[in-house]
């Protein structure tokens, strides 16, 4: 009643209506509680003001999405942009920021680069970026370092606890996208199908997590964890000059056999340590390269599937101070939120290893092309929540204006992969955490079925290499 005594002395035309019976009490609140909205006037629609995007100069509001066959014979030509009427709009605008032609910016070269970034991998995946950043696979399988390092650090509860990672980020772990806040999940749906985990979520989780049961194993084993720090999310450059002199070029369309290749990712998470990591591979091994030759791509070319552009900056980038206390690179961990088959994500785990090694030897080695006196290794984890996959890669050299001479090794934990190399994205294999996990696994009563308790162990014994 207070509210509607305060409407009636405010409007006395709503006090007369009310009192002659016209409009009832419900009414009143409706309008007081709801408001009037006014059509086209003074700029509104509908009761909101019309929002002009910030960056409405660079927005195109028609874009052409329409088949070749279908646009207009003019249509490219009324799309080309007028670079006087920029400048002169330029003068008589504040503010304004006229487009400049490709060739009259300030970072032009004649000359395009070839770039690959974290969402363009590559198409063909390992055999591709083995022959873009000159390296070989060394053996079947991880380096033996590794699996003994991983038997020695076990103990029994590790997989119990790691069983518990995969429970709480299956089972337990509620994403906020899914909860039904306005209740307008329909009655007929599951309850189930609001609950499933999502990889963009799971997966994360579940390699954070992991990471944590590594590092507090690691608190037991040794005092050196100190020494160490994980980063998130670092950007790292490299720009190189490749030239393929092996690469037959009869039959392609293409006969330029030498490219300015430009790598701008940026890993997950990253694991930097005050010691570098020891070789996997000794003198004897590294020199022995030289009889290998690289795995042949014929005939697709090395650079088939990327992007290029004549406006860039030609540099090398670690991403990192020459005076950061970590400054040796341990372990990469990347996650697998898009479900790349496994021939795609080891070719992506080998670009960002060598991006960061590369970026550390001419930081350490100065710019000129060369043997490295003393091989940088490093390590790479990724994984899907599942599935995981584990790389080993040592830099040999920075001569990569020729496929001769030394060359950089590579270890994978499939040992078939030389065999399935030339498969198919579904020919490669990896190994698996666990099979199934989730609320609808109604097969086991623990909610889980097929862990492999190797796969941890590997995991453990990567993240602790180099601590004992």
């Amino acid at each position: 009643m207070p509210n509607l005594q305060r409407f009636l002395s405010s409007s006395p035309l709503a006090a007369t209506s009310f009192c002659s019976g016209s409009i009832t009490s419900a009414s009143v609140f409706k309008v007081q509680s709801r408001g009037v909205r006014y059509k086209n006037s003074g700029g509104m629609i509908g009761g909101r003001r019309k929002r002009i995007p910030l960056n409405w100069r660079d927005l195109n509001f028609n874009p052409a999405r329409l088949p070749s066959a279908w646009k207009p014979p003019d249509w490219d030509k009324k799309q080309e942009i007028d670079y006087e009427r920029e400048k002169e709009l330029a003068k008589y605008t504040p503010g304004y920021k006229p487009a400049i032609p490709s060739h009259e910016k300030d970072d032009y070269h004649k000359e395009p680069v070839y770039f690959i970034n974290s969402s363009l991998p590559f198409s063909e995946g390992l055999k591709q970026a083995l022959f873009v950043t000159k390296s070989v696979i060394a053996d079947s399988g991880l380096p033996k370092q590794i699996h003994n390092l991983a038997e020695s650090v076990s103990y029994t509860e590790q997989d119990q606890r790691a069983i518990q990672v995969i429970r709480h980020a299956h089972l337990f772990d509620v994403d906020p996208r899914s909860l039904d806040k306005e209740n307008k999940v329909q009655r007929w749906k599951a309850d189930n199908y609001r609950i499933v985990a999502k990889p963009d979520r799971y997966c994360p989780l579940i390699m954070k997590e992991l990471i944590r049961l590594c590092e507090t194993r690691s608190f037991q084993l040794s005092e050196s964890f100190r020494n160490r720090i994980v980063i998130e999310g670092p950007r790292s450059i490299a720009c190189f000059r490749r030239d393929c002199s092996s690469l037959d070029t009869e039959f392609l369309p293409v006969q330029d056999t030498s490219w300015n290749i430009r790598f701008d990712l940026c890993a997950d998470m990253q694991i930097h340590s005050k010691d570098p990591l020891s070789a996997f591979a000794d003198s004897n091994a590294v020199l022995a390269t030289k009889d290998i030759s690289l795995a042949p791509i014929y005939p697709i070319m090395p650079i088939a599937d990327l992007k290029s552009t004549h406006n860039y900056d030609f540099f090398t980038n670690s991403g990192f101070s020459s005076k950061f206390s970590r400054p040796h690179l341990h372990t990469i961990a990347l996650f697998n939120t898009d479900q790349l088959p496994p021939n795609s994500i080891y070719g992506k785990m080998l670009t960002h290893l060598f991006t960061l090694l590369y970026s550390k030897a001419l930081e350490t080695y100065g710019d000129n092309p060369q043997d490295l006196s003393s091989p940088l290794s490093a390590q790479c984890v990724a994984s899907d929540g599942r599935v995981f996959q584990f790389m080993c890669m040592q830099l040999n050299t920075t001569k990569l204006n020729s496929d001769d001479g030394i060359k950089n090794m590579v270890w994978v934990d499939n040992e078939h992969v030389k065999e399935e190399l030339y498969q198919t994205d579904d020919g490669m294999t990896s190994a698996a955490m666990y099979e199934e996990c989730g609320h609808t696994t109604w097969k086991s009563p623990e909610y889980y079925t097929g862990y492999n308790p190797d796969v941890f162990k590997l995991f453990q014994g990567f993240w602790l290499n180099g601590v004992l």
